[in-house]
């Protein structure tokens, strides 16, 4: 029951109008970067246009969380876009790196994206080059 898994926070949502609540992660793949929450004042579930909706504000949101991370640029690339992001190889690259220079997986991802837009190389060559153990050089943690 809702009353007794949430005692404190049903009471205080259904007086300010709530009726319905949805929450959204803002990820790419195991990179967590916080959570969309929101509600309305009438219950049920959402329309899939309104899910769909809801799905590319969050991809878009998430992409702008990066450029805030400390040390992000701000710059898009078109090689280090949403879609590419998504790619497995971009996962898989990014939890070796994180293990191997013992970074948080965000972080990871931030120096993937920023090496391949200072060298100029797609994203996904140089994360294929991780996953193949061909180093780029220059790929260090960030001091």
């Amino acid at each position: 029951l809702p009353e007794t898994r949430w005692p404190a926070f049903l009471p205080e949502a259904l007086q300010a109008g709530a009726r319905a609540l949805f929450t959204f992660p803002l990820a790419i793949g195991a990179v967590r970067l916080g959570a969309f929450t929101g509600y309305r004042t009438r219950p049920g579930p959402l329309t899939l246009q309104q899910q769909l909706d809801t799905g590319a504000f969050t991809d878009t949101a998430t992409f702008l969380l990066l450029a805030l991370l400390p040390g992000a640029d701000g710059r898009r690339d078109p090689t280090t876009d949403l879609a590419t992001l998504h790619r497995a190889e971009i996962h898989q690259a990014c939890g070796m790196l994180a293990v191997r220079l013992h970074l948080p997986l965000d972080q990871a991802l931030l120096l993937l994206r920023s090496h391949a837009y200072t060298t100029g190389r797609p994203i996904l060559d140089l994360a294929r080059d991780i996953i193949d153990h061909r180093n780029p050089p220059g790929l260090t943690a960030p001091t």
